[in-house]
């Protein structure tokens, strides 16, 4: 007796593949929101430290979000910033945070982002930066205030724009903001300069390095952004002897 062709299509639809030819399962990868900031960061010695401790870090936020913007924090996500696993440092916060100590003078450029989903989804995303900037006066150090504090500063590789920042720790203001083309100078005149007091200088770039993402499992609107900056701490001190 012949099988009819209908029974027959039945009958293949319904026995199992033959062992080791399953099909791998399609991974149900849904749409990411990504933010993620880096700060290329060269932190000077405070003033009172016996030891040059100067720290060339790589500071890493990442926040993810389901659907879009406004969506839940993805917290099962495995994320790697140049191959370093960034987790949640709070688990009250939506984002993670992690500095990256890098070796001292290696002024890379380049940072890979990479995040794998338990449900099989991959996103690699790697972006290039102008450089960093370096401030290289003044040195952390006890400061005279019988004359002006210069500033000045170095950059890795490509310059740009920049923003000074000069804050008084002991009257708890900012003395300074200015903003500086790459070819400037800076210095905080004599008569603006705190008696007896912790100055923090700092200098960042004057606007975020930015990348929009893109791709089949990436919301609309997720950017990397990165901003380079440099700071040092110094002690005035007054070369009179106060009443």
């Amino acid at each position: 007796m012949k099988v009819r062709p209908v029974i027959l299509v039945i009958l293949l639809m319904i026995v199992s593949p033959v062992a080791g030819q399953d099909q791998p399962a399609i991974p149900k990868c849904a749409p990411l929101f990504i933010k993620a900031t880096f700060y290329p960061t060269y932190s000077l010695s405070r003033y009172d430290y016996d030891i040059d401790r100067n720290r060339q870090e790589l500071r890493a936020y990442i926040e993810l979000r389901q659907g879009g913007i406004h969506g839940d924090a993805v917290r099962d996500a495995r994320i790697l910033v140049n191959g370093t696993p960034i987790d949640y440092n709070d688990k009250e916060k939506d984002y993670r945070r992690r500095i990256l100590i890098q070796q001292q003078d290696n002024f890379s450029r380049d940072i890979l982002l990479e995040i794998q989903r338990p449900d099989g989804c991959r996103i690699r995303e790697e972006v290039n930066f102008p450089g960093w900037v370096k401030i290289s006066d003044p040195a952390a150090k006890i400061v005279e205030i019988n004359t002006s504090i210069p500033v000045r500063w170095t950059f890795s590789s490509h310059p740009f724009p920049l923003v000074l920042h000069i804050f008084d720790f002991k009257q708890r203001q900012k003395l300074l903001r200015r903003r500086l083309d790459p070819g400037d100078s800076a210095h905080l005149p004599q008569k603006d300069i705190p008696k007896n007091s912790i100055l923090r200088i700092w200098i960042t770039s004057d606007w975020f390095f930015k990348k929009y993402l893109s791709g089949k499992h990436i919301v609309r609107g997720s950017e990397i952004n990165i901003l380079p900056w440099s700071q040092v701490f110094v002690r005035t001190r007054s070369t009179k002897t106060e009443p």
